[in-house]
């Protein structure tokens, strides 16, 4: 930066000029020579090498973000996405950034560190070779699969040592890719001498900031002699604008008292008038010079002055802060100008004056008056205790005014009405403020470590009310008439409240490490040590010392490794000493111990048995039953004989149907999130379990544990999760996992005939739930919870496809009874399973091709979801969203509505008009015509259908449809000559059969595809063969406008060999049938006479050696 300086409305600054950007050398020269490629290498990776020596990652590498100087010197820029390095270098999972260039470890959102751009680097250095990145893709979900899966294709004509640099730093495994400082000295970015003194050279030409000659400041000096002669700098009246005369006094000092004024005297007055009278005070604030007078007070040199002014001030705010009635708006208006004065002439009232005058003045920033004045305050607030705070000697030696400040702190933590402006001034206004008071942690005054403990354990877990941001689950606010859909400000609030949630945790946990992470453990040691036995009735006070302490702990150790490493030892001894602690104190303990476990850094032995202990209480909390149940799902995880072993615990299981308990709804608030629920853990504990089981074969577990649900009727538990959440208490994570726990158990249920009669009976109010959860109230709840808690767009298809896979699995398994189909199918119906999808797919279609699939067996099933579908405007769906368009849309759901169409039009005539009104057709022609044979045959078929109940579709056959003017009967012309595929073949017989059944519109046009349907008379496909015969037979049942052509290509004498010859019985006799056809006419009995004059005598032979009834008739 060369210069900066503001404007009325603007903050500027002057930087370098870097004209050009590496993305438009890419556009412009596609690729370049790897010698260019290297000069742009080596000044990345200085760049970068600075950036990762001060812990900084960029986390949005790209050609966009890569400028190029005048003299082709390269600048990083854009640091929108950069964040600062924690202790735990393996940072957050959220994906920031360009898709194109991520590394693998970001787009699965997985823990990432520096080498994210190291990654990226490499992907533009290739681009650079290349001409395009390593891959390339314009759909998101196909780019980062080969992201993660596909390997790298290096060309031939790179050199060895270029290809080695690149392969080093696009290894998907970050532990594999290639670092400081190998990447120094690499052979590739390794410089000479030569290369080197060059760069430097360049490097300290263009760093040279530009000069002023003597000359320029001579004219400078000049023009600013005349800009301090005119107008504009005359002093003006502020309130009118217009030039005072040199003799004139502006407003304010009109207004102004005399500078000679005795302010002894005029404080004493205030004093005299408010002694003894709390009105007194309320009329001092409308004193009409009282700002000015404190101002002058807290600027001048008189300290007793300054002293009865402060005091005046601070029994004036202690008086209006106990007042019954609330201030006028004038009144509050001159509250929140004198804390803005203070907090402004805090500093110099510190430094110039007494210590007494300073803590005179925060006693009046910590009354509550006035504290909802403007954000500015706010910042101002933290800012003055950030400050007192650095003061050395502060911190040293003045121990009560440290507890002074810090108290200030923590009322200014506690302030519900300017929560957020607090805690993001802390966060990114003053960060420093955090290792401040992780360093008081061990201060040798008592007091003082104190506050600060309470002071972080507020920044790590604010008082709930300060949050206006919690809302509550989707599946319970979908169940509540009067929940209506978020704001979308609040969902903005809250997805911001979560960026900073995590940030201030982080911060927390990183300025810990450094210092103040002994001092609390010995604390933790010093509580537990202390800790009494206590009635968890009676003793339930939230804020604690260790409930403090166990705070700080839990979300530190949460966010980094290191900390939970550290704190292993002394969380370790949580399993002794649970039963001494008050349920607050418990449920923290509980999930340091969950948290360390996941880490890896605790033992797993005891969870089970501690489990079971917690379990055996009584009362029992859902608090801290969730808790342990946490603890004992990360024990089940990774073991399979501890999942072995669990199974004997799911009879302790405490799954309650509500969980209502503003205790339990405090501490699992984080700043007013939660993204998990109470009822969480005790699913996630089943589901792991149970898919543990099934992984490694335990099917005799599998099912003890679905006699212990039974038994103690937990599936009543489960209906009532999904159809309220159960208070609130399943988030969508928890719903997801409860979905997938169902989809286990109903798997093992229809493979065993003992669970059937239960399980039958348990569907008729199964599966309406899980139907209902389709619907479109809880759908857009889903939507719009935010994706960092559980929502969004993912959640919605994760919840749908989850829900799709157990409701169908009756039509997908092989062995299943018969009437658990009809069962579901009935269910499903009654339940309007059909219009519910539908509903989903016009909203979300390439997102959920499961749902496709689905209704289509669906529709395939049963005439009667036909009919659903199509009154629910699917064809109408279909057309819209594309399904039939391969440009648009993935293979495979083409193939799934195809099918689905086919079966609508096979299913009944009455649908005709609906897909008519669908205008599909373009679409099908386009279909006919694809290189994918699949898409060719189920669109032949699909055809076929359309004309199987009536001729309703045979002019839209023959018309001719833009933009090629070709018709669906040109297409099927071209299908029956196919040479590689037999399907396309076989249903392009089966559509030219049926579109000559009902008249002959279309006869004259199906002409050509005679010698072909005469030809697949031979074809080794039996039904090709079938449906050839039928389809000769049909050219010439309403006319003989075909006979010509028929008896040209010996269509006749092909019909009587292939009767003779075809060993197939179905075949032979549509040969046979069509034969019949044929001979009602003259010209083709001639053609038959002529071939072979004994034909009929033929014939007869073939009747009396036949067996079949159908063809000795035909």
């Amino acid at each position: 930066m060369l210069d900066s300086f503001e404007t009325e409305g603007e903050f500027c600054m002057v930087t370098e000029y870097a004209p050009g950007e590496l993305f438009q050398i890419l556009e412009d020269d596609h690729q370049l020579p790897e010698d260019e490629i290297k000069k742009i290498a080596v000044q990345l990776i200085q760049a970068l090498h600075y950036l990762h020596t001060n812990r900084i990652i960029h986390r949005d590498m790209k050609p966009q973000n890569i400028l190029v100087g005048p003299k082709q010197q390269i600048k990083l820029c854009d640091f929108g996405f950069a964040r600062a390095i924690s202790a735990d270098t393996n940072v957050l999972t959220s994906i920031k950034g360009t898709p194109l260039y991520m590394a693998p470890e970001l787009v699965k959102e997985q823990p990432y560190n520096h080498t994210v751009d190291l990654w990226s680097l490499g992907v533009i250095l290739y681009e650079l070779a290349v001409g395009r990145p390593p891959f390339y893709t314009d759909k998101i979900v196909s780019l980062i699969q080969l992201i993660v899966n596909e390997n790298v294709k290096y060309p031939e004509t790179m050199s060895d040592e270029f290809k080695s640099f690149l392969s080093g730093l696009l290894q998907k495994d970050p532990a594999k890719r290639m670092t400081w400082p190998e990447i120094l000295q690499h052979p590739f970015a390794r410089e000479t001498a030569v290369q080197m003194q060059n760069r430097e050279a360049l490097e300290r030409q263009v760093r040279r900031l530009p000069t002023f000659y003597e000359e320029n400041l001579r004219l400078l000096a000049n023009k600013n002699d005349a800009l301090q002669r005119s107008v504009e700098w005359k002093p003006v009246d502020p309130e009118t604008g217009l030039v005072l005369r040199t003799n004139q006094k502006s407003h304010d000092e009109v207004r102004m008292p005399s500078q000679v004024e005795d302010m002894m005297h005029v404080w004493k007055t205030y004093e005299a008038d408010t002694a003894g009278l709390d009105a007194g005070f309320v009329r001092l604030l409308d004193a009409p010079h009282l700002l000015v007078h404190v101002t002058q007070a807290l600027m001048g040199a008189d300290m007793a002055c300054l002293r009865t002014a402060l005091y005046v001030v601070h029994r004036a705010l202690q008086q209006v802060s106990k007042a019954s009635h609330p201030l006028s708006a004038a009144h509050v208006t001159v509250v929140h100008a004198l804390r803005a004065a203070f907090l402004s002439h805090l500093p110099r009232i510190m430094m110039h004056t007494s210590r007494d005058n300073a803590l005179q003045m925060i006693r009046s920033l910590m009354l509550p008056v006035g504290r909802e004045g403007p954000d500015s305050n706010c910042a101002l607030e933290i800012g003055g205790i950030v400050w007192l705070l650095q003061e050395t000697n502060v911190v040293v030696a003045d121990v009560p005014l440290l507890s002074k400040v810090l108290k200030w702190l923590g009322t200014t933590l506690d302030h519900a009405d300017k929560s957020v402006v607090v805690y993001d001034a802390i966060a990114h206004d003053k960060p420093e403020l955090i290792p401040m008071l992780c360093g008081l942690l061990g201060h040798h005054d008592a007091t003082i470590a104190t506050y600060a403990l309470f002071a972080l354990a507020s920044l790590v877990h604010p008082n709930e009310a300060f949050w206006d941001v919690d809302m509550p689950f989707p599946v319970t606010a979908a169940a509540s008439s009067s929940a209506a859909a978020s704001s979308p400000d609040k969902l903005q609030r809250l997805r911001s409240t979560y960026a900073l949630r995590i940030k201030l945790h982080t911060d927390v946990s990183t300025a810990l490490f450094k210092a103040g992470l002994e001092p609390l453990l010995a604390n933790v040691n010093v509580e537990l040590a202390t800790a009494q036995a206590c009635d968890d009735d009676d003793d339930d006070d939230p804020h604690t010392m260790l409930t403090n302490v166990l705070k700080v702990l839990f979300y530190s150790c949460r966010v980094s490794s290191p900390v939970s490493k550290r704190a292993a030892a002394t969380v370790q001894q949580f399993h002794t000493v649970l039963d001494r602690l008050n349920r607050s104190e418990r449920y923290f303990a509980l999930e340091c111990l969950a948290v360390c476990q996941r880490r890896g850094v605790l033992s797993t032995r005891t969870s089970s048995a501690l489990f079971r202990h917690e379990m055996a209480r009584r009362p029992r909390h859902a608090l801290h039953h969730s808790a342990a149940c946490s603890l004992l799902s990360e024990t089940v995880e990774g073991d399979e004989a501890v999942a072995m072993a669990a199974v004997d615990l799911v009879p302790l299981l405490f799954l309650p149907k509500h969980h209502s308990s503003a205790k339990v709804h405090d501490l699992l608030n984080c700043f007013g999130l939660r993204a998990s629920g109470v009822a969480d853990s005790c699913v996630i504990v089943l589901y792991r379990v149970v898919a543990s089981l099934m992984k490694h074969g335990h099917s005799d577990l599998v099912h003890q544990v679905l006699i212990d649900l039974e038994t103690h009727d937990h599936w009543t538990v489960f209906c009532a999760l999904l159809e309220s959440g159960g208070d609130d208490g399943l988030s969508p994570w928890g719903l997801f996992c409860l979905l997938k726990l169902i989809r286990a158990l109903t798997e093992h249920m229809t493979e065993t005939d003992q669970f059937l009669p239960p399980h039958l009976e348990r569907q008729r109010t199964l599966v309406p739930l899980l139907v209902s959860l389709l619907r479109p109230a809880h759908i857009q709840h889903l939507l719009v919870w935010p994706d960092v808690v559980g929502g969004g767009l993912q959640a919605v298809k994760a919840m749908v496809h989850a829900i799709v896979k157990i409701v169908s699995m009756p039509f997908m398994l092989a062995d299943v009874s018969e009437e658990l189909v009809f069962r579901t199918q009935e269910l499903l119906y009654e339940s309007g399973c059909v219009g519910l999808l539908l509903g989903i797919l016009s909203q979300h279609a390439l997102e959920m091709e499961l749902l496709v699939k689905f209704l289509s067996r669906l529709v395939t099933s049963s005439p009667h979801f036909a009919v659903q579908f199509v009154d629910a405007h699917g064809l109408a769906l279909v057309k819209s969203q594309r399904l039939l368009e391969p440009a648009t849309t993935p293979p495979h759901l083409v193939q799934d509505a195809l099918v689905l169409l086919s079966h609508i039009a096979r299913s009944s005539r009455a649908h005709y008009a609906s897909i008519d009104a669908a205008n599909l057709m373009p679409e099908l022609r386009d279909l006919l015509q694809s290189p994918d044979p699949t898409l060719r045959a189920k669109a032949c078929n699909c055809v076929g259908n359309l004309s199987r109940h009536s001729n309703h579709f045979y002019d839209h056959f023959a018309q001719p449809l833009p933009p090629t003017q070709t018709s669906l009967v040109d297409g099927l012309l071209t299908c029956v000559q196919d040479p590689g595929d037999v399907l396309t073949r076989r249903y392009a017989c089966f559509a030219i059969g049926n579109a000559a059944f009902y008249t002959d519109q279309l006869s004259r046009a199906l002409q050509p595809a005679i010698p072909h349907l005469v030809h697949h008379l031979h074809d080794p496909d039996v039904k090709t063969r079938s449906n050839a015969a039928a389809a000769l037979g049909n050219l010439v049942r309403q006319s003989a406008t075909c006979c010509v052509d028929l008896v040209v290509h010996h269509a006749p004498y092909s019909l009587l060999e292939c009767a003779f010859d075809e060993t197939d019985l179905g075949t032979r006799r549509i040969a046979l049938f069509s034969l019949g056809n044929l001979c009602e006419y003259e010209l083709c009995r001639q053609s038959m006479t002529s071939t072979d004059a004994l034909f009929g005598h033929s014939l007869q032979g073939l009747c009396d050696d036949s067996t079949d009834d159908l063809v000795k008739k035909y």
